[in-house]
């Protein structure tokens, strides 16, 4: 592995756990990029990278070698003897962390409440316009790549994903790794009339108030989510990641996050969803995923950028 590429993937915050061999009185950085080449890539991504290189008594310029590829986010630390690099796109305390989890089990306690109420509502309306489960289950990948099943209400016709395929061509994003479509027939109750005007249904009406989102508050509680985070991404989405793209998942996926309350389906470029998710997580905090929150609920009301 050359240097350039182990840079390329501690930046890019991708690399989960890494062991790099080294002599142990290597005197530049030369001998021991000779021995990184068995240093292992891992999928997912993560906001903390432990590296873990050899035994200590690293010249200087061996050690400066790390230290420029991760001049702001890293922690050196000697552990049992081993020199440990720690590297990631944010650090977060202990106490931040904990506070972070207690925010989204009160969020998710009174979400899923109101969960339980609108099922109530839209259920029979979901099912008297399209038959078959109220809820709809999709694999989605989360933090560090694991998979999870989130959960939504569902808003459009049972053979959605096979009809999907078909309608490609007019997908808004155009690199595929996302799926935005104005009219889309698959939605429950829609359809063109005559003059060939869509004419909006049932299931319009739900995603326009966001209300599809509400069972993704189950997700919260079972710990596969937050309250505010990063969009998860479908399996077949994350199949066309580059690396850099991957960093976002170096945090939890929200319900809410900066995609949403900066335009949602405005927003064609993925590239520009990445940029919004990793300049969070670079700057997380709690106070910023309060106000996000607020921003959330302005949008919603408004319905701006909601297909």
């Amino acid at each position: 592995m050359s240097k350039k590429k182990l840079m390329a993937l501690l930046l890019s915050g991708v690399m989960t756990a890494t062991t790099v061999s080294v002599p142990v009185f290597a005197e530049d950085a030369d001998a021991a990029e000779d021995t990184a080449d068995a240093a292992e890539e891992t999928e997912g991504g993560s906001s903390d990278t432990p590296l873990v290189v050899g035994q200590t008594n690293f010249s200087e310029k061996f050690c400066g070698m790390f230290a420029e590829a991760v001049p702001d986010q890293q922690i050196a630390e000697n552990v049992c003897g081993y020199l440990v690099l720690t590297s990631g796109m944010q650090f977060v305390s202990n106490r931040q962390y904990l506070t972070k989890r207690l925010m989204d089990i009160v969020g998710g306690i009174v979400g899923s409440l109101i969960t339980v109420i609108l099922t109530i509502i839209l259920g029979p309306m979901i099912y008297i316009k399209s038959p078959g489960p109220i809820f709809f289950a999709q694999e989605r990948v989360g933090k560090n790549g694991k998979m999870f099943k989130m959960y939504k209400f569902r808003t459009m016709y049972l053979d959605a994903e096979e009809r999907k395929k078909a309608l490609m061509e007019q997908n808004r994003v155009s690199d595929g790794l996302m799926f935005k479509m104005e009219d889309d027939p698959r939605i429950i109750g829609s359809h063109f009339d005559a003059n060939g005007k869509y004419v909006p249904g049932i299931g319009n009406l739900i995603r326009k108030l966001s209300l599809d989102e509400f069972p993704q508050f189950f997700n919260v509680l079972l710990g596969d989510m937050s309250l505010v985070g990063t969009r998860p991404p479908t399996v077949d989405e994350y199949e066309k990641y580059k690396l850099h793209h991957k960093a976002r998942l170096s945090a939890k996926p929200g319900i809410t996050g900066m995609w949403q309350v900066s335009g949602r389906s405005d927003i064609t470029d993925f590239e520009d969803v990445v940029k919004l998710d990793t300049e969070y997580i670079k700057n997380w905090s709690i106070g910023r995923d309060f106000k996000i929150l607020a921003k959330t609920v302005q949008v919603v009301l408004t319905g701006k950028g909601s297909m």
